[in-house]
């Protein structure tokens, strides 16, 4: 660790405030990310000569996530150029920020709570204009917007309800009880309401990694495992129970297409696209694009200006004399996955730095797991840091995850782990 100035009640305050506004509303969530930023940065600025302040492979890391999309779509026409990079500079900045600053696992109460605050009240207001709008609508969260990034954003803050519960409830007040208990079973609900499939089995996974692996203090390991497996099935029944009675008491269906969560695994017809709704489709169009552009890609959005005449012409064109067919393609704004939207817009080089943050973040977790079984504070960084890899990298197969809001989530509990895992001196320094 550097011998850096401590982390003051401003900057968690604004953290903490950039973390409730995330769901909620757009222009105050821009001005907090940037003024935590800007503290945080002046921070490290008047730190800057503090010894250990070199260069880590984490930084490497973060860079390289930053440097793919800076290169993406060289040597393809009409790439979007720098577009993208804003995105990307706000998901990196803030674990390389936290890891810089030093926050502590106790610094990051606060910011988890507003975390949860917010998502609850994003939540109410969805399910409020699910159950009240003239017509039929999906549910989404305020300022995340389209139904399935809601619910990527739903599935990693109920990992974070988890991650509070079982490190800032045993020590906290009966109203900080309250709001994580209530903001998680908010939260399971909304999903519920979502219909999101690939939300929904990421969560499962991740709750099933969490029953397994047990990540938190345990006075009596075998009573104390049990205790919290059966409360997890009984948060999940409560949820359930709440979403049935919605449906049932509200007289309306809860999603437009009148297919809820489980309808939605049969076989569809039509437009549905079957039981993957194109996912196959989409797929193909990327792994094409991706190898008409091997290295950088198509450019950040360019999977979106893709057409079958471009297919033909520049993708993959047919053999000459040759019939161009496209009809095992489908053409949309992205590829429905984080691995396919990468590779055909930012090429291999992409890609890489994409599975290197994950397996990065991957190793982190592993290497701090007996710090988290040791210190309720650690725990719910730990779980925080674990909700947002799991969600992000199974969600990612079916959607387009780490960008925007539930990015942004995601990757702040990684800095939460970074930060806290190196205040304590974790074994190994090493991504």
């Amino acid at each position: 660790m550097t011998a850096r100035s401590p982390v003051g009640r401003a900057e968690i305050a604004l953290l903490a405030a950039l973390l409730f506004t995330l769901p909620l509303l757009e222009v105050p969530k821009q001005l907090c990310w940037l003024g935590w930023a800007v503290l945080a940065g002046r921070a490290l600025w008047r730190d800057r000569h503090a010894p250990g302040a070199g260069l880590s492979a984490w930084d490497a890391v973060l860079a390289a996530m930053l440097g793919a999309v800076l290169l993406s779509g060289l040597g393809a026409p009409a790439p979007a150029g720098w577009r993208g990079a804003g995105d990307v500079l706000r998901l990196v900045s803030v674990p390389w920020l936290m890891m810089r600053r030093g926050y502590r696992a106790a610094d990051c109460r606060v910011p988890l709570l507003a975390a949860l605050a917010g998502v609850a009240v994003a939540s109410l207001w969805g399910l409020a204009r699910v159950l009240t709008a003239d017509t039929p609508v999906f549910l989404q969260l305020h300022s995340v917007g389209h139904v399935n990034h809601s619910a990527i954003y739903l599935a990693v803050a109920i990992g974070v309800a988890v991650a509070a519960w079982v490190g800032i409830a045993p020590t906290a007040t009966a109203r900080a009880r309250l709001l994580i208990g209530a903001s998680g079973l908010i939260a399971l609900v909304a999903l519920f309401v979502s219909g999101s499939r690939a939300a929904a089995l990421a969560l499962a996974l991740l709750l099933g990694l969490i029953a397994w692996l047990t990540p938190f203090p345990l006075a009596n390991p075998a009573r104390d495992r049990r205790r919290f497996r059966l409360g997890l099935v009984a948060v999940l029944a409560a949820a359930l129970t709440g979403y049935l009675a919605l449906a049932g008491f509200s007289g309306r269906a809860l999603q437009p297409d009148g297919a809820g969560l489980v309808g939605k695994f049969r076989l569809q017809s039509g437009d549905g696209g079957g039981l993957t709704s194109h996912r196959d489709r989409l797929a193909r169009l990327a792994f094409a694009a991706g190898q008409a552009y091997p290295l950088f890609g198509l450019g950040v959005d360019g999977f979106g200006r893709l057409t079958p005449a471009r297919v033909c012409a520049e993708i993959a064109p047919p053999p000459p004399g040759g019939v161009c067919d496209t009809s095992g393609y489908t053409f949309t704004a992205h590829a429905h996955s984080l691995y396919g939207t990468v590779f055909a817009e930012q090429g291999s080089v992409g890609l890489a730095a994409v599975l290197a943050l994950l397996a990065a973040w991957a190793g982190r977790l592993r290497r701090s797991l007996a710090w988290a079984r040791a210190d309720r504070d650690a725990a719910a960084v730990w779980l925080a840091a674990l909700s947002g890899l799991v969600i992000t990298a199974a969600a990612g197969l079916l959607n387009t995850t780490l960008h925007h809001e539930h990015g942004l989530l995601a990757m702040t509990g990684l800095g939460m782990l970074l930060s806290a895992s190196a205040a304590r001196a974790v074994p190994s320094q090493r991504p």
